[in-house]
């Protein structure tokens, strides 16, 4: 194929032509001494028309058709679901607090950092804990839409329009041109071939009209060529109308989630790394815009925090923690080992050592219970 990147190429091109064309046309009429005008006419077209093939021929042109497919931006939403998170918060005055998962719930809800974000991006909600892989709760479609992003369908209707006035063109030009055949040949018939101007005047009102044709065809390359020309309803456009209007149906017909339910905490510890490599892996080379995490522990996996962070950072991932859960350790004890003989008869008297570990108790005094 032909490259014509610089200006001067299209100049050299462009003299050549002329060039040539005046070359063909000299030499046809100086051959042509003494034959009518018209015939003359006629066989200087001829020679035109081979030359246009020709250059048609070695310039190889391609047509190069354009789709535009507009993805929305994501956001993957990683929440925690381990029984830490069944913690409650900080009691108030009644005795009584949410839960730490109840905040996140009512958070991705119904709060309006949620909102903001959903006119933008569309958000995928994923819930983690101990297993491997998190698992999908939802995807959050955007609340509102740019008016340059059209559908696909209505570009088609904008250029059908314009392919149907040129195929009313063509039809108007083959007309013509069968007209002009049509009375050469009554004249040949007639023996009267002195007006070869209809029989040029023919062949080149069909060239311009096989033009108009080929531009009519290339204008809508998504559809067959009855259909451009106007001669056929596209059928393949009522389909994207109904798919479309299904899928409007659909949007605006959301499901509601049950957040509550969905994130229940169970998960025995919490594996950060896992989740944030799996979202990463997932849409890597797609157009997400981040990963919001939220969680109140630390990371409990056997792999290192800092491997998930390098692998989002190299796919130009960021990464927005949201810690949930009171700063301060919440008032805990736990049993740390307990010291007994390894065998004693039916009978016998033993002691029990245990070694209790406090957290928020500092300075009181609590009973401790062991039951078999």
């Amino acid at each position: 194929m032909v490259s014509l990147n610089e200006w001067w190429h299209w100049l050299l091109l462009i003299i050549a032509i002329v060039f040539v064309v005046g070359f063909s046309i000299g030499i046809y009429r100086r051959n042509t001494i003494g034959q009518s005008p018209a015939l003359s006419a006629l066989l200087i077209s001829l020679r035109l028309l081979a030359f246009s093939l020709l250059l048609l021929f070695v310039l190889n042109l391609e047509l190069r058709s354009e789709t535009r497919i507009v993805k929305p931006s994501r956001i993957a939403v990683l929440l925690d679901s381990s029984l830490s998170m069944g913690l409650q918060n900080e009691t108030n005055a009644s005795g009584g607090g949410l839960r730490r998962t109840d905040t996140v719930a009512k958070w991705i809800g119904s709060s309006q950092q949620i909102s903001k974000l959903r006119e933008k991006h569309e958000l995928a909600v994923y819930r983690f804990s101990d297993q491997a892989r998190p698992q999908s709760i939802a995807v959050l479609e955007r609340t509102s839409t740019d008016a340059e992003e059209q559908p696909v369908w209505l570009l088609d209707e904008e250029s059908l329009r314009t392919s149907w006035i040129i195929g009313v063109v063509t039809t108007v030009l083959f007309v013509v041109s069968l007209v002009c055949l049509i009375v050469w040949i009554s004249t040949v018939l007639r023996k009267r071939p002195s007006l070869p101007w209809w029989l040029a005047c023919c062949m080149w009102i069909f060239v311009l009209a096989f033009a108009t044709l080929a531009c009519c065809d290339l204008s809508t390359s998504r559809q067959s060529l009855l259909a451009s020309l106007g001669w056929q309803e596209p059928l393949d456009l009522i389909s994207e109308r109904a798919v479309v209007a299904e899928i409007v149906a659909d949007s605006s017909d959301e499901k509601v989630v049950d957040w509550g339910r969905e994130l229940e905490p169970k998960g025995t510890s919490t594996r950060l790394t896992e989740a944030i490599q799996f979202v990463v892996n997932k849409e890597r080379g797609g157009p997400l815009a981040g990963i919001i995490l939220a969680t109140d522990g630390r990371n409990n996996s056997e792999v290192p925090i800092t491997k998930a962070i390098a692998s989002a950072a190299n796919a130009s991932i960021p990464v927005y923690p949201v810690g949930v859960g009171d700063t301060r350790k919440p008032v805990n004890l736990q049993v740390v080992d307990l010291q007994l003989p390894p065998r004693v008869f039916p009978g016998d008297k033993f002691q029990v050592k245990g070694l209790l570990q406090a957290y928020g108790l500092e300075g009181q005094s609590v009973r401790a219970q062991l039951l078999s």
